[in-house]
């Protein structure tokens, strides 16, 4: 009896201690599920710095893929609007209202010959700065005719046979590089005698100092714009060979007039045709622009 007593005793406790071991394991799942927890939170944590991204940054990085994939182009589409200063809006200074002048291109027309003496089309002899003078006065009285002299100069220099032409409200509209209709009949008048002759011809753009609040787009593309319109005229309205014209634009340097007031600026803003003496070789003419 006494020994069936102790057996139910011990056979208890081994009951009671298993019932203690599945406590035990209850706490230790708890443990393990807090850690996964803890463990999910560091992860989403680190995914979301990943992540930010600086913008700043990003801007940046967005910019040198576009130098790398076109270093001439430059990315402007995160401005939001136009450059702004606070010069007076008059003649060049005027904004320019036609979205075809971002996209103006500013090659330059060249030419094919430039031996002095020579002739680019291959028929007589250049016109030498004394045989200009003939022309000079020819173009004068025609221009005088046509009650052009306030708008049309000619001048007889080394390099050869200059002609002014002012821009305003003439050829182009402030700010503009595309020809107004009154431009054909003007560059009408000087063109008839540049096809009878074979020296070389350069067309040369100038603008007044003030800056033009364009984005990408300053007072050198626009000097060179106009030079190229007066070209692409003459080459194609007027027939003059494409061998003999080229286009160069000077910004703001080289100045007629100095000082600050329109009339100054009205004087520089201007189109010359240089009629290139035929012992002048077009390098020398070029370098020696007027102003």
């Amino acid at each position: 009896m006494t020994r069936s007593r102790r057996g139910r005793g011990r056979g208890h406790g081994a009951g009671g201690g298993g019932g203690g071991g599945h406590g035990g394991g209850d706490a230790r799942w708890l443990v393990t599920y807090a850690d996964l927890l803890t463990l999910l939170m560091v992860l989403f944590l680190v995914l979301w710095v990943i992540s930010t991204i600086d913008l700043q940054k990003f801007e940046n990085f967005k910019d040198g893929l576009g130098d790398f994939g076109n270093p001439a182009a430059k990315a402007v589409d995160t401005i939001p609007g136009d450059v702004i200063d606070n010069t007076p809006e008059t003649g060049d200074s005027l904004p320019a209202t036609r979205p075809e002048y971002l996209s103006t291109t500013t090659t330059t027309t060249t030419i094919a010959a430039e031996t002095p003496g020579g002739n680019p089309d291959g028929g007589g002899a250049l016109l030498t700065a004394d045989e200009l003078a003939a022309l000079q006065q020819d173009l004068i009285d025609t221009i005088t005719a046509a009650g052009l002299s306030d708008v049309v100069t000619v001048e007889l220099e080394q390099r050869g046979l200059v002609v002014s032409l002012v821009t305003d409200d003439v050829l182009f509209a402030p700010a503009s590089g595309h020809l107004e209709p009154a431009a054909n009949e003007i560059i009408n008048l000087i063109a008839a005698a540049l096809t009878e002759i074979s020296n070389p011809i350069i067309v040369e753009g100038y603008t007044d100092k003030r800056p033009i609040n364009r984005v990408n787009y300053d007072n050198w593309d626009l000097s060179v714009d106009r030079a190229v319109s007066v070209v692409k005229l003459l080459r194609d309205n007027f027939g003059v060979e494409p061998s003999r014209l080229a286009a160069t634009g000077y910004g703001d340097q080289h100045p007629l007039a100095t000082g600050d007031n329109e009339a100054a600026y009205k004087q520089n803003r201007r189109v010359q045709i240089v009629v290139v003496a035929g012992t002048v070789d077009v390098q020398t003419a070029t370098a020696t622009a007027t102003g």
